[in-house]
């Protein structure tokens, strides 16, 4: 579940929220692969380490689901999810959503974040 602080950065930096996704998914491989080397060593040092990832893990995964539970079309899903939690380019999106404008996929992504941000507000504001 994710904390009041990320919740509120959803709302307020959705860009920023959701850019979070690959930099918290590959720091849980790094504790991982940290771990592995540590074991044997340390056990005490390797689970806190497995904790490390797992948290973290946790907090992808609240990410890529926040996207999917939020109440925003489908269009606007399928751009947040290419862009944010595959990690492609603003090109490569344009290409697999068979747009021609950069412009317009820039557009569209600017939309799809506002749109994101004020679900998710809605959301907030009706579990409270």
């Amino acid at each position: 579940m994710l904390s009041d602080k990320q919740m509120t950065l959803a709302k307020s930096a959705p860009k920023d929220f959701l850019s979070q996704y690959k930099p918290v998914r590959l720091l849980a491989q790094v504790s991982l692969e940290r771990a592995e080397w540590w074991s044997g060593r340390d056990e005490e040092f390797c689970a806190e380490l497995v904790r490390e990832a797992r948290e973290r893990m946790t907090l992808a995964s609240d990410i890529a689901g926040l996207i999917e539970t939020v109440d925003i079309s489908d269009q606007y899903k399928s751009l947040l999810k290419l862009r944010f939690i595959k990690g492609l380019t603003v090109l490569s999106v344009m290409a697999e959503l068979g747009f021609t404008s950069k412009r317009w996929t820039d557009t569209l992504q600017s939309r799809a974040l506002k749109a994101f941000a004020q679900a998710v507000e809605k959301e907030v504001g009706y579990a409270k």
